[in-house]
């Protein structure tokens, strides 16, 4: 027998597997020393590795992934023994128009190829709305938050307790002047104190 054909005999006999890792190993050489390998597992699927130990955030959305339309954001799913909170929480979700995103619309991407059912990933549920609604409730928001600060606003000025004209003048603020001047007279009916310091 020549060296030849006892190398052929002895190599292993050529499938889909063998062929599949090789051509994997092939390419992941061509492009860089630790390029992905792709592996066909027990039942023919396609297996790889992701490498999400580098510090990317799971829950991130890419924005080309969320529908024309639509609003994506991570709600409350689970919270460890408190069963009452989460239910609460997920119906203020449900009555706000939000609604859970199913995962076959992201093959693979959230959640393992063929699950059935809703997106959940470290106790949060992955849910989506019209932006319409989304739209509306930032600008509720926003129109709450500068009602907040025209009220701390005219609580500092003395707008609300109206104390401009109770103080009489003892409390004055203008927008041009953001010094606040206060003058303090003594109480009618307090006595004054009699310490006197020692001489030294």
């Amino acid at each position: 027998m020549s060296e030849e054909e006892s190398t052929f005999e002895m190599s292993e006999p050529e499938t889909p597997r063998r062929r599949m890792r090789r051509s994997s190993r092939d390419q992941a050489q061509a492009d860089s020393p630790r390029g992905p390998m792709t592996v066909l597992g027990r039942d023919g699927q396609p297996l790889s590795r992701k490498r999400k130990d580098d510090g990317s955030d799971p829950f991130h959305i890419p924005q080309g992934l969320i529908p024309t339309g639509w609003t994506y954001q991570w709600c409350t799913d689970t919270v460890i023994g408190s069963k009452d909170l989460t239910a609460d929480d997920t119906l203020k979700m449900y009555e706000n128009g939000w609604r859970p995103v199913p995962a076959d619309r992201h093959e693979g991407r959230f959640m393992p190829v063929g699950h059935k059912g809703n997106i959940i990933r470290g106790g949060q549920i992955l849910m989506e709305r019209p932006k319409e609604l989304t739209d509306e409730a930032t600008a509720e928001n926003l129109a709450k938050a500068y009602q907040q600060m025209r009220d701390r606003d005219e609580a500092l000025m003395g707008g609300k307790a109206k104390a401009r004209q109770s103080m009489r003048g003892g409390f004055e603020m203008s927008p041009r002047n953001t010094r606040i001047n206060v003058s303090v007279d003594p109480g009618i009916d307090a006595p004054l104190p009699s310490y006197q310091p020692p001489e030294d």
